[in-house]
């Protein structure tokens, strides 16, 4: 998210994002978080959130890059660690899964809604 608001949108859309977020100050700063809670606020039944973007990485921390040949030299170079994973960010998650309702025990989910 990050690198996306940094590099990937115009400054219409920056300009409107900030507007939707409410957000003063360095419009920057905890972008990864605004839009975090904005997707687990979402009706979708699945939120997938990317660890890149809890950890608030920028350029450079792809897993992938779509469209390019297996063989390209920067898809599927960067790996999580778990010591990168720190009790804030956890903390935060915990509680963005549990106020919007996202956080399921695995006995509760139905077979069709589980991904081994």
């Amino acid at each position: 998210i990050v690198a996306w608001f940094r590099q990937n949108i115009t400054k219409n859309e920056k300009e409107n994002l900030i507007k939707y977020l409410l957000k003063e100050g360095d419009p920057e700063h905890n972008i990864n978080w605004d839009l975090i809670r904005l997707i687990h606020a979402s009706v979708a039944n699945l939120s997938i959130i990317l660890f890149q973007d809890i950890l608030s990485l920028a350029e450079g921390y792809r897993m992938n890059n779509p469209g390019f040949t297996p063989d390209y030299e920067e898809n599927w170079t960067w790996r999580f660690k778990w010591e990168q994973l720190k009790k804030s960010d956890k903390d935060k998650l915990k509680l963005l899964t549990n106020i919007y309702g996202r956080y399921r025990p695995k006995e509760q989910l139905e077979e069709s809604t589980y991904i081994n």
